[in-house]
């Protein structure tokens, strides 16, 4: 919450993938009007209550989408704000959205603008192109051909959209292959671009250009500590450090991507790299490794080590496998420390399923035991 507090004070929008993250917003104070709703499944319920707090639109992302939320705001007799995000089919030789399950297929897409536009309860505002880790430019423009396409049907039949959404997934400085991606550089050139084409479409108002690179704003700014806890020799002779952290509370992108982040031991930032460990986490999962294979000083007991770009997902896919309470975060900002979230205590990981005598039970458990 707390980082939101600061991209909103920045100026941020919040791009929402539930109705969590939309009462997030709204209990933070973020507008309304800055606030979208681009889940790739949406019930009634969500709809309705997205509809019930005037944000700024919802994504529909398949035909099912448009059924759905037309008769959802007949029902409330409103006319709900929707962008189309759309797969824009593009294969080139090192990126392609063939298998994306996100967004209507292009060659679909003038069927969904023609239901879209002779609904009375669906006022399209947009499109929208969901990205993921791209590392080139040149697919941006790909997609963005793609969707001045559907724009130009749009405005023949006598509509003219008001928000382009490029959506997230921007490679952060220091990601693997992100040398040659400039964020600045590539939103300077795609506005140009689209004031370049929405003037030649005549258009009254251009519309908002609007971005998601949340990653790529807070994943420099985490750092992970774990202690080291045991020193041990595997039967294949290589060194693993044994620390109290682990993958499943900060970060699943070594499982599911096989990323390897930046690792320094932080109480010997000066001493030579000349032993190899294989870092690894505390839990009972043969996966639970931080790193392999990497080059350190020496390593003790209690020696800290530090991971670092670890700020975009570690909070929200932080787990309780083998009941291990979540860790606290920090925020540092001008040498001034604040607690962002506190260390989770054991009893709260069981709230949702326990019976308060239960609870209290664990917690006067707990207290015996100085836990």
């Amino acid at each position: 919450m707390k980082v939101i507090e600061i991209l909103k004070e920045a100026g941020a929008g919040l791009d929402a993938s539930s109705p969590g993250e939309i009462i997030l917003g709204l209990a933070l104070d973020i507008s309304p009007d800055k606030i979208s709703y681009t889940s790739g499944l949406k019930g009634p319920k969500e709809i309705a209550y997205a509809l019930k707090k005037n944000i700024r639109y919802i994504t529909i992302d398949c035909f099912e989408d448009i059924y759905l939320i037309d008769k959802t705001a007949s029902e409330m007799n409103l006319k709900a704000n929707v962008v189309l995000r759309v797969n824009p089919e593009i294969k080139t030789k090192n990126y392609s959205t063939m298998e994306n399950k996100f967004g209507i297929k292009f060659s679909e897409a003038s069927e969904a603008i023609n239901l879209i536009l002779k609904s009375n309860n669906l006022n399209l505002k947009g499109f929208h192109f969901h990205g993921g880790y791209i590392h080139e430019n040149q697919i941006y423009y790909l997609a963005l051909k793609k969707l001045i396409e559907l724009v130009k049907i749009v405005k023949e039949n006598g509509v003219e959209i008001e928000d382009i959404d490029m959506g997230g997934g921007y490679p952060y400085p220091n990601m693997e292959n992100s040398q040659e991606f400039n964020l600045e550089i590539l939103g300077k050139e795609i506005s140009n671009y689209l004031i370049e084409q929405f003037k030649l479409l005549n258009y009254r108002e251009l519309p908002t250009l609007i971005l998601e690179p949340g990653k790529f704003l807070v994943a420099n700014a985490g750092v992970s500590l774990v202690k080291v806890k045991a020193i041990k020799t595997l039967p294949n002779g290589k060194k693993a450090a044994i620390t109290d952290g682990s993958t499943y509370g900060f970060l699943p992108d070594i499982i599911a991507y096989k990323w390897k982040y930046p690792i320094f031991v932080a109480n010997k930032m000066n001493e030579p790299k000349t032993f190899t460990y294989n870092i690894c986490g505390c839990l009972c999962d043969p996966i639970d490794i931080l790193s392999e294979d990497e080059k350190t000083p020496e390593l003790q007991n209690d020696d800290i080590i530090a991971i670092m770009d670890t700020g975009a997902y570690s909070n929200v896919v932080t787990s309780n496998f083998n009941t291990i309470p979540k860790a606290p975060i920090l925020i540092i900002n001008n040498q001034k420390v604040t607690i962002a979230r506190r260390r989770e205590k054991y009893y709260e990981m069981f709230m949702p399923e326990l019976q308060q005598g239960y609870i209290n039970k664990m917690k006067n458990n707990i207290k015996e035991h100085s836990l």
